[in-house]
Order: C-alpha cells, then sequence, then structure tokens
C-alpha cells in the first residue's frame, strides 16, 4: 500500500511529496509494529539510529550544493554559459541539445533545487530567446537535472540507494546504465517533439 498512498497522494494533490513521506513512514510503523508484529518497541533505537545515518549522508551529499551554487553566481559562472550557449547557435533544437547536456553536467554534481535556483534564470530567457516554450522548458529541466540524481560522482538519489541496498556504488551505476539509457532517449525525442510535453498540460489545464 506504500506505493499506493505515496504516488496516489501526491498525483491526487492530496498532499505534498514531504508530507507524503511523512505519512508513508507512520504507516509502514504501524503495519510493522501492530500488524506483521516483527518491529518491537525496543528496536526503535537502533531503526532511528539508521535512520539518521542514511539521512544525514543524503544530506551531506545535498547541502555542498548551497557554496558550489555561491560560488557559480560569484564567478558568473551562468551568465557566461547562457552567452556561450547563444553564440553557438540561435537554433531552438540545437540550443536545447546543448542545454540538455549542460545540466546532465550540473546534475552530476549539483543538488536540483540549488540549480533550478541558480540557472532557470538564465538558461529559461536563453531557451524562449529561440523560440523554445517556457512551459516546455520548465518541465524538460526538471526532468534534466532528474537524470542527475542517479549519475555518480554525486548523485543524491544514488548515495541514497547505496544505503538502503547495501550494495556498492559500482553495482548500483551498472544496473542503472539502461535505465538512464531510456531516459537520455526520451529527453532527446522531448527536445525534437516538444509537443509531447505542452499538448498534454495544455488539454488538461487549458
Amino acid at each position: 500500500m506504500v506505493p499506493v498512498i505515496l504516488l496516489g497522494g501526491m498525483y491526487t494533490g492530496f498532499f505534498t511529496s514531504t508530507e507524503a513521506a511523512a505519512i508513508c513512514v507512520f504507516y509502514t510503523l504501524i503495519v510493522s509494529m501492530f500488524v506483521y508484529r516483527k518491529l518491537k518497541v525496543r528496536d526503535l533505537p537502533e531503526v532511528f539510529m539508521q535512520v539518521a545515518k542514511n539521512t544525514g549522508t543524503v544530506l551531506f551529499v545535498a547541502i555542498t550544493a548551497k557554496p558550489a551554487g555561491q560560488l557559480f553566481t560569484l564567478d558568473g559562472f551562468p551568465a557566461m554559459v547562457s552567452k556561450g550557449i547563444t553564440g553557438i547557435s540561435s537554433n531552438a533544437i540545437v540550443v536545447m541539445l546543448l542545454i540538455f547536456l549542460l545540466l546532465c553536467v550540473i546534475g552530476m554534481f549539483m543538488d536540483a533545487t540549488a540549480a533550478i535556483y541558480i540557472f532557470m534564470p538564465i538558461l529559461l530567457p536563453t531557451a524562449t530567446s529561440v523560440g523554445v516554450d517556457p512551459l516546455f522548458f520548465v518541465v524538460f529541466m526538471v526532468i534534466a537535472l532528474a537524470f542527475g540524481l542517479i549519475t555518480p560522482p554525486v548523485g543524491v538519489c544514488l548515495y541514497a540507494a547505496i544505503n538502503v541496498s547495501g550494495l556498492t556504488m559500482e553495482k548500483i551505476t551498472k544496473g542503472l546504465v539502461p535505465w538512464l539509457i531510456l531516459l537520455f532517449i526520451a529527453l532527446l525525442l522531448f527536445i525534437l517533439f516538444p509537443q509531447t510535453i505542452t499538448v498534454p498540460v495544455n488539454l488538461l489545464f487549458g
């Protein structure tokens, strides 16, 4: 039921992703203790310590994005990138391909939220100046940065998977390769056919 509660609640707008996480934790705690009866009260301190360890690892990776973002901003890196992209081509597809490659690299080293705050104000005007739909670009950027969440060396979700599964970075990365290829192809198709994003949204929300 956890996937049903998690995804169902978020997609219906009943609660946010953060609230969904809290509700699912509470649900699994109740089920583990009173339905399956495999989790005892005396086990909770150890469980909480393990959760703190796993969460701390992921958050440590995420918080490094803030100083990195400040350094990029002070250095003027986002503005230089924007100028460099438009200097190469004014074709919308070429510009989006360049932005896509840039976002893949950014996602490998920076948290998605920080990357959005830093690069959205720079890259959105760059994309719209060559005729890219703003709605398409925002959705595309979020998906492209999510691509970086599961790529080494600083993929936040990658480290979360390592902590939960106990597998090595090499094994998890190897298992991710087919899915990374599929996501890469999907993003390329979005660039070539932006209607795949804009048309369904326009039909739903007018």
